[in-house]
């Protein structure tokens, strides 16, 4: 993603104007979709490491817990309660918060009902004549490798977090 997006198309590089209202013309060229591809499957990554850091979690600290009520968030919620005043801890309760919690909801949007790249398309549809608003998207667009960036710092992050919270049982 790094790489690509230099190259990735800007909804407001091709404009023209009717009746004197201004509307961009957005043709996608073959670095957004890989860019844009590339950031699905990041997302579905990202919540599948810390699926994975849920269910070593649970092995440790909950290991009654259900297999199929094992998940990062559930994991995080109910963990018991001696281990609240812990930095590790707090990290990782943290990072679920404010982190997890939306990585994870744009993920169920791709994975449940519209790739990245359809959503993308769809906003910029419906954001045809709005210069702002298709300025907001762009921004936003281009923003998504620093996003993963950023949660590929939480990864290694929370991967010292959870081995030092086991390391306190």
């Amino acid at each position: 993603m790094l790489l690509l997006n230099p190259y990735i198309t800007d909804f407001l590089s091709d404009k023209f104007v009717q009746n004197g209202k201004t509307y961009y013309r957005y043709f996608p060229t073959i670095c957004d979709k890989q860019y844009l591809l590339s950031a699905g499957i990041l997302f579905g990554l990202f919540y599948n490491y810390w699926d994975q850091v849920g269910d070593i979690l649970a092995k440790v600290f909950l290991p009654d817990l259900p297999e199929k009520e094992i998940y990062f968030g559930k994991v995080i919620d109910i963990f018991p309660s001696n281990y609240f005043a812990s930095k590790n801890y707090l990290w990782l309760q943290d990072f679920k918060t404010n982190h997890y919690g939306p990585l994870n909801s744009k993920r169920k949007r791709i994975v449940h009902y519209n790739s990245i790249e359809s959503d993308y398309f769809e906003k910029y549809q419906d954001l045809f004549g709005d210069t702002l608003e298709l300025e907001k998207l762009q921004k936003e667009k281009e923003e998504l490798a620093d996003y993963f960036l950023k949660h590929h710092d939480f990864a290694l992050k929370g991967f010292e977090y959870m081995t030092n919270l086991i390391s306190e049982k």
